[in-house]
Parts: C-alpha cells; sequence; structure tokens
C-alpha cells in the first residue's frame, strides 16, 4: 500500500507491503463475496469482506474464466490500511492475457 508519510503536509509517501489470505465465493449470476485478511509489513492487521460482480468473461478449455471483475468494499474503511477511516473503496481488476509456454497449445 502507499501511505502518507507520517507528516503529511510534506506529501511524502511510504509502501508498506504484506500479504493477504482469504476465499472467494462465486455465486451462479457472477456476483461473490471476497473474504480476506490484510497481514501488512508494519504490524497492522485488517480483515475484510468485499463484494464482487465478474463483468466480462472468456472461453477458455470448456470453462468460463473471468476476465474482469469490479469489486467494492462491504463496510467502510477503519483507517487502519491506510484509507481514510469512513470510505468505501471499489476496485476494477482485469486479467492479464496469458503467456505461451510449454505446457500450453
Amino acid at each position: 500500500m502507499n501511505y502518507p508519510a507520517i507528516d503529511p503536509t510534506t506529501g511524502d509517501r511510504t509502501i508498506v507491503t504484506g500479504v493477504q489470505t482469504g476465499t472467494y465465493k462465486v455465486n451462479c449470476d457472477g456476483t461473490g463475496t471476497f473474504t480476506r485478511t490484510n497481514m501488512m509489513s508494519n504490524g497492522t492487521v485488517v480483515n475484510a469482506v468485499d463484494d464482487f460482480i465478474i463483468t466480462r468473461a472468456i472461453v477458455k478449455y470448456g470453462q468460463l474464466v473471468a476476465t474482469e471483475i469490479e469489486d467494492a468494499a462491504r463496510v467502510p474503511s477503519t483507517g487502519a490500511n491506510g484509507i481514510p477511516a469512513g470510505a468505501l473503496t471499489r476496485r476494477h481488476h482485469t486479467r492479464l492475457p496469458d503467456r505461451p509456454g510449454p505446457t500450453q497449445p
């Protein structure tokens, strides 16, 4: 995450890395939820639930594969994750194309 520095008047930023773990559930209508735990390198742990909708997909090897997803936080930010307290976030996810490799046709 790209956080404001301790003294925000300078405009400085600091990068905090971390690890996310969790699960997702996709409904047959293309909606679903992400349930995740963010463990930041600065020691902060944030649990989150986001709702999403698959907005674009392709058929690959006879299966639908999501290529674009829109998600939105279910509850406002607490401020612990660098996002201002009370803010709701939304994200756009785009799947990168496959790169040819030795196991792909």
